[in-house]
């Protein structure tokens, strides 16, 4: 794989397990039997009534990229979410510190040498995404539309971003069977170019399964899998595992750990999240 190509992508890593971990809420049996986690049931989240939640997130990444060196990434991430039945709005900011000769972003795919292999901290790219929820939030099965956009905020003269918006469709889809939740998306990736970095167009998919391991806790896995951003890059795959438990009838929290299978992905990673709802 060609030296500007190498792709660190940060937020798409994160963004499926912590989308399903913070929307998917374990329940017990019913009122009139005794609690059993065995038949505990995974299930979306109450949104009958507006709801807005904050989420600060910590991720550790680190790999090779196809590079003689090591990049290891830490990035401090603040979203905050307004819920309703049918739609959804999210932003986030994010902190990074970067050290090794890899671009990374937080907004999706990038790719390059950074001018500096030096460690570096910044501000790094903000992102903004509104979805629409086509199903009713208790039916079985939801199907839901999602736009997102990547404002460049981050400093791309030192390597903390490309410098340019980025833009991503994706449809999310998710059916609970029993116990069990499937879920997955499948969506489109439209990159903006500089002068430093020459980005394709491209599709990117997750599936994954998640279920409860009792009363207050979920765990699930997945595959991540985004298309190469261009000149004979690798494809990103990578595999994620997350468990989310419910600390209180406000506080959420998610650990998350990545495993990464090309050159386009990072070797190891993990994350806290930790979500409050007002």
């Amino acid at each position: 794989m060609p030296n500007h190509l190498r792709s660190l992508q940060l937020l798409p890593l994160l963004a499926p397990a912590l989308a399903f971990a913070q929307d998917a809420a374990p329940t017990g049996s019913s009122a009139d039997s005794e609690p059993n986690p065995s038949v505990a049931q995974v299930e979306p989240a109450d949104n009958s009534a507006n709801t807005l939640s904050a989420t600060a997130t910590y991720v550790y990444l680190t790999g090779d990229y196809g590079l003689a060196t090591d990049t290891d990434v830490f990035a401090g991430i603040l979203a905050l979410e307004h819920d309703a039945a049918r739609w959804r709005v999210r932003g986030d900011v994010s902190v990074l510190t970067i050290d090794g000769p890899s671009t990374v972003g937080t907004g999706g795919a990038t790719a390059g040498a950074r001018p500096s292999t030096d460690r570096t901290t910044g501000l790094g790219d903000t992102n903004l995404e509104a979805t629409w929820k086509f199903m009713e939030p208790e039916a079985a099965r939801q199907i839901d539309l999602t736009g997102r956009v990547k404002l460049p905020t981050a400093d791309e003269s030192r390597g903390l971003g490309t410098g340019e918006f980025d833009y991503y469709v994706q449809v999310d889809v998710s059916q609970r069977i029993n116990t069990l939740v499937v879920f997955g998306n499948l969506g489109w990736q439209f990159l903006g170019d500089s002068a430093r970095y020459q980005l394709d167009d491209g599709p990117y998919a997750t599936v994954g399964l998640a279920g409860p391991l009792g009363d207050a806790l979920t765990a699930g896995a997945g595959l991540n899998w985004r298309s190469d951003t261009g000149g004979g890059a690798d494809d990103a795959l990578d595999s994620f595992v997350f468990v989310s438990r419910d600390l209180d009838e406000q506080w959420r929290a998610v650990l998350i750990g990545i495993v990464g299978f090309t050159d386009a992905s990072p070797d190891l990673g993990a994350g806290l999240s930790l979500a409050y709802t007002f």
